[in-house]
């Protein structure tokens, strides 16, 4: 996995925001062994995280920022905040991930925290160069931070 990119898409045409935390690839080193790889826990400002602005759906604005002021745990997290009222289609985050040679990852896990958003897209761009995109993964219907659980397999094949 070479890069993943977070998307919001707003049919609504409303400002939204999203609140991102511990960012944990998963993965079986050994049949029985369960590892973890930690990409992100959002403490220090890191330039590698990118606003995507959806620019070929022109109209929407948005920004990607630390946030100090609402975190789960720890001290901050990151907040993408769009705004759909001019148009567009969709906004995201995008990071170039260190390549988990030699493991098989099988479960992305990550903490949001949202105000109007119930769904998010993902892409992932495997070692090959191939692009994977899961659109409308669900979210639960609350403004409180919840975990998600990815796992790989159920966010490759569809779209790609």
């Amino acid at each position: 996995m070479k890069h993943a990119e977070q998307t919001i898409h707003n049919p609504n045409k409303t400002a939204l925001t999203l609140l991102v935390i511990s960012v944990l690839l998963i993965g079986a080193a050994a049949p029985a062994q369960v590892d973890s790889i930690s990409l992100d826990d959002f403490e220090t400002p890191d330039e590698s995280w990118t606003y995507v602005g959806g620019q070929e759906f022109p109209g929407a604005k948005g920004s990607l920022q630390w946030d100090a002021s609402n975190a789960r745990s720890g001290n901050k997290s990151l907040k993408l905040h769009a705004d759909f009222t001019g148009g567009g289609a969709y906004v995201g985050l995008w990071k170039v991930l260190p390549g988990p040679k030699d493991r098989d990852i099988t479960d992305i896990r990550f903490w949001v925290k949202t105000q109007g958003v119930r769904a998010l897209g993902l892409r992932i761009l495997d070692d090959s160069g191939q692009c994977h995109q899961k659109k409308n993964v669900p979210l639960k219907n609350t403004d409180q931070w919840q975990q998600l659980i990815l796992p790989i397999r159920e966010l490759i094949g569809d779209e790609h």
